[in-house]
């Protein structure tokens, strides 16, 4: 009896380097550009490493969601932010056959992921209910966005998230998580004074932000994982699937949140383990006990 099928989550981390386009964009953001100096100090060997190596940990981040959804595959997908395709290239390697949209406020950034990753282009917007998509998603991906964002934007992306996942879709987002009162220390995000007034926030709310300097509503925010869990207790339509604490590149918080009601009452959904190749189903099995039939 076979666990598996022939392809599962894990074949992806394998697989998709096969397909992977390497080409960077000159204007992509996500590019260290720091002296030798600065980058011993954050521990990185260089900007190719880092880059590549960020790109892969959203993917393995996914996949381990896939492994607590017990998914097989993706057909749609969103990235936003996209920025210049850091991620959203080993999204497109992985899931080649998948309906990818990039949207990003940075119009040069879309423009590149769907001419080099064959995605659709999507331009954002600040205010997430002005965003121009259309349909749903079996997978939204957002990578250093609520990092930047106050609580009531970071609570209203979070719904706008939820409100285009497909029915059993997955929500996976990154936050500063308590790593990040930590980091701070090594590399600074923010100005002293600002990062100070977080710290009193997150000690007294567990969330905490302030704009950068002379950037209006865009800044850094800190947010414990209590207060992440009480956010997503909010949403009845869904269910909070984990938690990973530097979960993406060993620096920001993974949070991966299941479009599936938290209030189903028992009984009325059994277990669908599409991993799986001749599994037991107790339930199926009993099921068909009566009819003479078994579940292969």
């Amino acid at each position: 009896m076979a666990l598996f099928g022939a392809r599962t989550p894990l074949d992806l981390l394998r697989d998709y380097r096969k397909r992977l386009v390497t080409t960077v964009a000159p204007a992509d953001q996500m590019v260290l550009r720091f002296d030798a100096a600065t980058m011993a100090r954050i521990g990185e060997k260089s900007w190719e490493d880092q880059y590549f190596r960020v790109g892969e940990a959203a993917l393995r981040a996914v996949v381990r969601a896939m492994l607590l959804a017990e998914k097989t595959d993706l057909a749609s997908i969103l990235d936003l932010p996209c920025g210049h395709g850091r991620v959203l290239r080993t999204l497109r390697a992985a899931f080649p056959g998948a309906r990818i949209a990039a949207c990003d406020l940075d119009a040069g950034g879309v423009e590149f992921c769907a001419r080099t990753f064959a995605a659709e282009p999507v331009h954002s917007a600040v205010d997430p209910a002005a965003i121009p998509l259309t349909g749903t998603f079996e997978l939204i991906w957002c990578g250093s966005l609520l990092t930047h964002v106050d609580a009531a934007r970071y609570a209203a992306f979070v719904r706008w998230f939820l409100d285009r996942l497909a029915p059993e879709g997955l929500l996976v987002f990154t936050s500063h998580g308590r790593w990040s009162l930590d980091y701070h220390r090594t590399y600074p995000y923010i100005a002293e004074d600002r990062f100070e007034a977080i710290v009193a926030d997150v000690a007294a709310t567990g969330f905490g932000y302030r704009d950068y300097p002379g950037q209006a509503e865009y800044g850094i925010s800190i947010a414990l994982p209590s207060w992440v869990a009480r956010l997503v207790e909010g949403h009845r339509d869904a269910t909070l699937l984990a938690y990973h604490e530097r979960g993406w590149g060993h620096h920001q918080d993974v949070v991966v949140v299941w479009k599936k009601p938290i209030d189903v009452p028992p009984g009325l959904e059994r277990p669908r383990p599409a991993i799986y190749r001749g599994h037991y189903d107790k339930f199926a099995l009993a099921a068909s006990a009566g009819s003479g039939t078994s579940e292969r």
